[in-house]
C-alpha cells in the first residue's frame, strides 16, 4: 500500500495517495516510512499540521529517520521559528553528519539567529 501511494503521489492524485498511506498504516501502524509518506502528502496537500503530526509520529515510531526531521526543519523555517527548525537541522546531522545541504543549512540559521 505504500508503494501504491508512492505511485499515486508521483502521479499527482495527492487524495488517492493520502488514502494508500492511511492503509499501510492501518496494516502497520509502526511503518514509520508510512506515516512519513502520509506526511509528505498532508504538507503537499497544504495540511501542515496533520503533516507536523505524521512526521513526529514516523520519528517516534524511527528516530534515524532524517527525512522527517528535515521536512520538520522547513516547516518551521517557514513559520520563521527558525530555533525549532534548527534544532531538526542539528537532529538530521545528527543522523547524516555529512549531508552537505543539512550543513548549509545550519549555517543559515545560524546566522539568522
Amino acid at each position: 500500500w505504500n508503494n501504491m501511494g508512492d505511485v499515486y503521489s508521483r502521479r499527482g492524485d495527492l487524495q488517492k495517495a493520502a488514502e494508500m498511506f492511511q492503509r499501510a498504516i492501518t496494516l502497520n501502524p509502526r511503518y514509520a516510512d508510512a506515516h512519513h509518506n502520509l506526511a509528505e502528502t498532508y504538507r503537499d496537500m497544504g495540511e501542515t499540521g496533520d503533516a507536523v503530526l505524521m512526521y513526529e509520529k514516523a520519528l517516534v515510531l524511527n528516530p534515524n529517520l532524517w527525512q522527517s526531521h528535515g521536512a520538520l526543519a522547513k516547516i518551521y523555517y517557514n513559520k520563521k521559528d527558525y530555533q525549532t527548525a534548527l534544532f531538526h537541522i542539528e537532529e538530521a546531522l545528527n543522523i547524516v553528519p555529512d549531508n552537505q545541504m543539512l550543513l548549509q543549512a545550519r549555517e543559515q540559521l545560524r546566522k539568522m539567529q
